[in-house]
């Protein structure tokens, strides 16, 4: 966990401080923020952005296969990754939102303007024609 040789950038100084500082968000009352973390951690950022990257790189998950013996250590440790994946998993969400918004914006601009609309036609649905079709 001291990080790859070679990697540019500061090494993180104390792992279990940095450990701690994500129990102390996990395991809080609900609704938590990062910034409230406790100064005796560190910069709320720097603790977020690390968790992060630990998190994409899948070291979370690694340490609740590495330390599935120790019962307790591995309760806390799984709580953090269970934390990490439904990051991943609403970052995930989140994009695919974004992309179905912008698939329905883009259909507004592609729909024809000032075109007859016949008598027939339901014209509260024509932006969802120009999805289909």
């Amino acid at each position: 966990m001291l990080g790859k040789y070679g990697d540019s950038g500061a090494k993180g100084r104390d792992n279990r401080l940095f450990i701690d500082a994500v129990l102390w968000y996990v395991l809080g009352e609900k609704g938590g923020l990062w910034s409230k973390l406790p100064s005796k951690f560190g910069k709320w950022n720097t603790v977020y952005m690390r968790f992060k990257r630990w998190n994409e790189s899948g070291i979370w998950q690694q340490l609740v296969e590495d330390i599935a013996d120790d019962d307790e250590l591995y309760g806390a440790i799984k709580k953090i990754a269970d934390l990490g994946e439904y990051r991943k998993v609403s970052k995930v969400r989140k994009a695919l939102r974004k992309t179905n918004r912008e698939v329905y914006n883009s259909s507004f601009a592609q729909a024809p303007i000032n075109e007859e609309v016949s008598s027939e036609t339901d014209v509260s649905t024509l932006h969802w024609l120009s999805l289909v079709g």
